[in-house]
């Protein structure tokens, strides 16, 4: 037999919390989330970006000394963001890799793209292992605020009628979890927007 309380408690909590809103999610709550979408899990519970809710802190709803506490610095300029990136692989430049950041086209201004070249003495593209730049790459896509596009690389293989040159196209998970057939290549393009 259950137990009946005298009175029902119905309780509802109204939650100011929208598509493009930003929450402080992971594992110590300092770490800034963009809600891409709101819904339920299989036990009703509402998730943003499918994870349960209670994970996240609502930073608008936060008072000033706590936001204050966390010190999170506002989204960085895309200019910002390329001077992490020439920083974070300038030691690949002292092994002849040229790394250079500039829009994709005028018509997607928007886009950004990573090439990443390696050249001879006498500043010709030479062909190099991919797995000189990888870990590079991954690494510093993880630690910036960037958006990945795509991945363009383009590759030298050794066939029965001599050398030839070809191109790829992948998207991160692909890059990330190794799911291509190159090994020397020619030049690798990573095309990232800016999060904010």
């Amino acid at each position: 037999m259950r137990n009946i309380l005298p009175f029902d408690i119905f309780e509802k909590i109204k939650l100011n919390i929208n598509v493009g809103d930003t929450l402080l999610g992971g594992r110590f709550k300092n770490k800034k989330v963009k809600v891409k979408d709101i819904g339920k899990d299989e036990n009703g519970q509402v998730t943003i970006n499918g994870k349960p809710l209670l994970k996240f802190r609502v930073w608008k709803d936060l008072p000033k000394k706590m936001k204050d506490k966390y010190k999170i610095e506002e989204s960085k300029s895309i200019d910002e963001i390329k001077e992490d990136i020439y920083i974070y692989l300038a030691h690949l430049t002292d092994d002849g890799f040229q790394i250079d950041i500039r829009d994709y086209s005028n018509a997607y201004p928007e886009l950004k793209l990573l090439e990443i070249n390696k050249l001879s003495k006498d500043n010709k593209e030479i062909l190099f292992n991919i797995d000189e730049v990888k870990g590079e790459i991954k690494r510093c896509i993880e630690i910036s605020e960037i958006n990945v596009n795509a991945i363009l690389i383009m590759y030298s293989e050794h066939g029965l009628t001599g050398q030839h040159v070809g191109r790829i196209q992948i998207d991160l998970d692909e890059f990330l979890n190794d799911n291509y057939n190159c090994s020397l290549i020619l030049n690798i393009k990573v095309i990232f927007d800016v999060t904010h």
